[in-house]
């Protein structure tokens, strides 16, 4: 496995997702939920991923308060467009319906029932994949409408044939009760097609490297556990905590020498 040069820690997400890309390029088409919570770093630890995965990557992205039915998945399709690849695609009979979704694929039906937008998103993104394994990249669907979500378990059963990925993000601590996610994550299991990756804060050793990237320069001990114990190896927080402590003066950067008298630069606490 080649390990991302970016991403800090995160060996066993990246060995599972390394494992999954070769299925995809075997032909065994999967959904893959990857959950965690806000400023986890779910989004950069999967676009890393997808960019050294020989997949052909498509994404899509779900807006707070302003998705539209089967908005990250048009958002995909969109993508494949712009980049070319969906001009490949030959969707025969069901092109007019999709293009009742997308109306930049010309004329389209005035009315369409949901079991044929179903039937037409389910040959696009079979014509994606026939073209070459292909990645769909679904951010956020914690905010996705319900249309998306209730699709995709069709789209496990449909694909899973198919040299496609179907990864999907969302935010584990903004599920309440009653949220569609949970729906979708129980009729994926009784499906027996329920997979997730589930994204957990640094350890400390890998939050002392994190900081260390932000500052510059190794912080000491008692730097590296103060920012930890703050922002609980959140990678986010770890961020934004090491930048304001040096924006606000709260730490200064020293030489340091060991008994070889080597020197070197190392961020530590301003002491009032």
């Amino acid at each position: 496995m080649t390990t991302q040069a970016h991403i800090i820690g995160r060996l066993t997400e990246q060995s599972r997702l390394q494992d999954i890309f070769q299925e995809i390029q075997q032909g065994k088409g999967r959904i893959i939920l990857f959950a965690g919570e806000a400023g986890i770093g779910k989004t950069a630890l999967a676009e890393e991923c997808l960019a050294q995965s020989g997949l052909n990557v498509f994404i899509g992205r779900a807006m707070e308060n302003a998705t539209p039915p089967y908005g990250p998945i048009i958002s995909a399709l969109r993508d494949c467009h712009r980049q070319k690849i969906g001009e490949k695609i030959d969707l025969g009979n069901f092109r007019q319906y999709l293009a009742f979704l997308l109306p930049e694929l010309g004329p389209a039906p005035e009315t369409v029932d949901n079991e044929m937008l179903v039937e037409a998103l389910s040959a696009a993104l079979a014509g994606i994949a026939n073209i070459g394994p292909a990645a769909i990249f679904l951010d956020d669907i914690q905010w996705a409408d319900n249309a998306t979500l209730e699709i995709l378990p069709v789209l496990a059963d449909r694909l899973r044939n198919h040299p496609l990925l179907i990864l999907a993000t969302y935010r584990s601590d903004e599920i309440p009760r009653g949220h569609r996610i949970r729906w979708l994550r129980n009729e994926l299991r009784r499906r027996r097609q329920l997979q997730e990756i589930s994204v957990e804060a640094l350890s400390r050793h890998d939050a002392a490297v994190l900081i260390e990237r932000v500052l510059g320069a190794s912080p000491v001990s008692d730097l590296t556990e103060l920012i930890f114990q703050r922002t609980m190896g959140v990678p986010l927080f770890v961020e934004e905590l090491s930048a304001a402590l040096v924006n606000q003066g709260c730490v200064r950067k020293t030489t340091r020498k060991n008994n070889a008298w080597k020197r070197w630069n190392a961020w530590r606490i301003v002491r009032n």
